[in-house]
């Protein structure tokens, strides 16, 4: 209900927090199922966010500065459409990965097929900013974003999923706390 609302985006929150941190373990160590529950927890809020019953109270949540500094929520309309891909990226990293993902270029990333062109069209964004503590919400908008297949492609260990988590986590250094 939306007497809850807050609770559950606090619970969601946390629980991905606690999980990023405990999947922290020796290079050598086997990767386990669970490794990325971490992401998954994360793609909690945005399906929140998109739930009827609750909108009504976003408006007026504690959550909503979180929200609105992540840059992908307007309290008008919901979660704001995804990034798009455009013709060339700034950062040669991204760049290559673009390329070595066939991720075409493109006004609009959803209903794309390629299960690469909402991570790198995200990464895109995330490049053009100085990360620091202030960017957390935009960071995080990267995680809860993925779509399931790049998910699939993570936990199968896919190398160019991989390479593309790698950038995101480079980043993610910027954000002091991590």
């Amino acid at each position: 209900s939306a007497q809850n609302a807050d609770a559950l985006f606090a619970c969601c929150y946390l629980h991905a927090m606690l999980a990023f941190h405990y999947k922290r373990r020796a290079d050598e160590a086997p990767v386990k199922d669970n490794d990325f529950a971490w992401l998954r927890l994360m793609k909690g809020i945005p399906i929140l966010q998109r739930t009827n019953i609750l909108r009504e109270h976003l408006t007026k949540s504690l959550w909503m500065p979180v929200f609105m500094e992540s840059g992908a929520f307007s309290p008008k309309t919901g979660p704001l459409p995804e990034p798009t891909v455009p013709e060339q990226i700034a950062d040669p990293e991204v760049e290559s990965l673009r390329v070595e993902c066939d991720v075409a270029p493109t006004s609009s990333t959803e209903g794309d097929d390629n299960p690469y062109a909402t991570p790198i069209a995200h990464l895109n964004k995330l490049s053009g900013m100085t990360i620091d503590s202030s960017k957390i919400g935009p960071m995080m908008v990267f995680i809860g974003r993925m779509p399931e297949s790049f998910v699939q492609l993570l936990e199968s260990m896919d190398l160019r999923a991989m390479k593309i988590l790698r950038v995101w986590c480079r980043m993610a250094t910027g954000v002091e706390q991590w």
